[in-house]
């Protein structure tokens, strides 16, 4: 995971015990809890090697919902970036 620049040492710590298991079992398990703790915190990273990698949490709404004309929705992510002007907090 290549995460933009952040402070949170928890989250540090869970990705380092991943990269320091010894077994395949024991490194996924770290991993899926460090992306449990990405949704859970809503963070979001870099956007690189032409695809995006969004992570949200429940507590934005509106995520693709914004209507334009003739009733249809923006795509979330497009060739242009991603689309954030139909994003609210709950």
């Amino acid at each position: 995971m290549n995460l933009n620049h952040h402070t949170d040492t928890a989250l540090d710590a869970i990705l380092f015990a991943g990269n320091a298991s010894t077994s395949k079992a024991a490194a996924s398990a770290k991993y899926k809890e460090a992306l449990a703790y990405l949704q859970t915190n809503g963070y979001m990273t870099a956007v690189q090697r032409q695809y995006y990698t969004l992570f949200t949490t429940k507590k934005l709404a509106g995520i693709g919902k914004l209507q334009i004309e003739k009733g249809k929705t923006q795509r979330v992510v497009t060739n242009w970036g991603i689309d954030w002007t139909g994003v609210y907090k709950k």
